[in-house]
């Protein structure tokens, strides 16, 4: 049986506007990587915080059916989700493995070695393991969200909600990142939600798309499908073609925003 996310009626205020009403999602498969996209305002980063529990919300049903664990066992649903925030706080007063250490004693690992070989196998996936002995307040932008996303991995949630987790990165750590970030989501059979801008890379890396506008969800589905040009024209108000690259891939080309 597969793990699946099903969460509806999705309502969220915030100083006193209304952000989000009602919303319903689709179901959401565990083993995929979903892109959440939409203009700046539309209430990706506010979804997120509802569903992770941050934000004070109402929402009618919120259920995470994991096929792997019995009914009576499975944990509240909100104790499943990992978040990511978009800005981070200033890092610790500590080392990089120290914080690591810190998240590992709350994940359930009892044996202190193999906090330590966990937190060590994490920060060497995300290519940081040079920076264990670093202070973490004195670490790049970069560098910090690594950090932040290795902790967030120690704590090994189900579903990662990641607020555009690239956007401080190079692109060989965002590639690294993104390549982890699969192997995770396969290999745990993890739910993982991000939130990015770049229409390509999405195409290129996200097995689904949801796309939103204005606190509402305009499109979701394959990332060819649900980025078509007048959808795009819709939701971002750009116009786009849309061509493979040498290697049969699509390709999204923005030709510039739509006169009115």
């Amino acid at each position: 049986m597969t793990s699946s996310l099903q969460a509806a009626g999705i309502t969220t205020h915030l100083s006193n506007k209304t952000v989000l009403s009602d919303l319903d999602l689709p179901e959401l498969q565990a083993n995929q990587l979903c892109a959440l996209m939409g203009p700046n305002g539309c209430g990706k980063s506010t979804l997120l915080k509802s569903l992770a529990g941050l934000i004070k919300c109402r929402i009618k049903s919120l259920n995470y059916v994991d096929g792997n664990i019995p009914t009576t066992e499975r944990q509240h649903p909100r104790a499943l989700f990992g978040y990511l925030p978009q800005y981070l706080p200033e890092g610790p007063n500590l080392t990089v493995m120290e914080a690591m250490l810190v998240a590992q004693a709350n994940s359930g690992t009892i044996s202190k070695r193999l906090q330590f070989d966990e937190a060590e196998s994490i920060l060497e996936q995300l290519n940081i393991l040079t920076l264990a002995h670093a202070r973490a307040d004195q670490l790049s932008g970069g560098q910090k969200q690594l950090l932040a996303l290795g902790q967030l991995l120690c704590k090994k949630p189900r579903i990662l909600l990641l607020d555009e987790p690239f956007s401080a990165l190079d692109m060989a750590h965002t590639y690294v990142v993104m390549s982890l970030l699969k192997n995770l989501t396969q290999q745990q059979q993890l739910l993982t939600i991000f939130v990015t801008h770049d229409l390509n890379f999405a195409l290129l890396n996200a097995d689904t798309v949801l796309l939103m506008k204005e606190g509402s969800l305009s499109g979701y589905g394959a990332p060819a499908s649900v980025l078509n040009t007048n959808r795009i024209a819709d939701v971002f108000g750009v116009r786009t073609r849309m061509e493979q690259s040498s290697r049969g891939q699509p390709f999204i080309f923005i030709d510039g925003p739509i006169t009115q």
